[in-house]
């Protein structure tokens, strides 16, 4: 799987590019949607993650610009008219950098496909007995 990392931040970006590599995907970083267009008119990508606030310009407009099959995941501030504006756009999904990077990091379980459509999966209970339902000896 080819991931297209857009992520003006090289802190965050260093948190979630190790994840998504570790998960068997191919993963290109880049910084300004100056780069993410060049590297989207050059790469035939599985999925484009990208951030709405780049120093060059809104990230959003590249969510028209990718072709189609392309996931579409926008990283935008919270906060419901961001998420609408993204969604708007062309996202599939909307999230937060914090949620991202933990998203990413959970998802050993399998291969990264990009991140879960619920959060059950991030929330399920541990398996086992639950401290509240263990025999006190």
């Amino acid at each position: 799987m080819r991931v297209l990392l857009v992520e003006p931040d090289p802190v965050w970006a260093e948190r979630i590019a190790p994840a998504l590599t570790a998960e068997s995907a191919a993963v290109e970083v880049v910084t300004t949607l100056v780069a993410a267009r060049a590297a989207a008119a050059r790469g035939d990508w599985d999925v484009l993650v990208v951030a709405s606030d780049l120093p060059d310009g809104s990230g959003l407009s590249l969510c028209h610009e990718v072709g189609a099959g392309v996931r579409r995941l926008v990283i935008a501030p919270p906060g419901l008219p961001h998420r609408v504006a993204a969604l708007e756009a062309g996202a599939d999904d909307v999230v937060s950098r914090e949620t991202l990077a933990a998203r990413a990091g959970a998802a050993g379980a399998g291969p990264w496909t990009g991140p879960p459509r619920s959060r059950r999966r991030l929330c399920a209970a541990p398996s086992g007995p639950s401290a509240s339902t263990r025999r006190r000896a």
